[in-house]
């Protein structure tokens, strides 16, 4: 009787000395792959800033370029003045009214204040400020 108790013990001892062991290796497969995945991920990070950077690099590339154009046709001495008519503002440069949207030469107006014209380029996208001065 004795006897079937201890081996009966064993075979349980043995039993969840086998489980430990399974449990172990499966952790150590899935300490692997989060060591992986965490690998992928810091590639992804880094993918992403270089991504980033590109398209700040890009747009410093646009908007030196954008220095590089003579902008003497839109110097602020030419705006006459700013208007606001039932709330829609518009701007007088050398006798002619724009409004916000209409094309000056390679650049459209985007928004109109009090202070100053924002312009965007059309074909590169660069962004300038018109100052108002009194």
């Amino acid at each position: 009787m004795i006897e079937s108790k201890c081996r009966l013990n064993i075979a349980v001892l043995v039993v969840l000395i086998v489980v430990m062991i399974a449990q172990l290796r499966y952790r150590g497969v899935q300490i692997e792959k989060i060591k992986t995945f965490q690998t992928e991920l810091a590639l992804v990070g880094r993918i992403s800033q270089m991504e980033d950077i590109i398209r700040t690099q890009e747009r410093m590339e646009a908007f030196r370029k954008e220095g590089d154009i003579d902008l003497a046709k839109i110097q602020p001495q030419k705006i006459s003045g700013i208007a606001m008519q039932r709330g829609v503002p518009s701007v007088l440069v050398d006798g002619t009214v724009y409004s916000e949207g209409s094309s000056f030469g390679e650049y459209v107006i985007v928004k109109i204040t009090k202070e100053m014209i924002t312009l965007v380029n059309k074909k590169t996208n660069a962004i300038k400020n018109l100052y108002v001065f009194e």
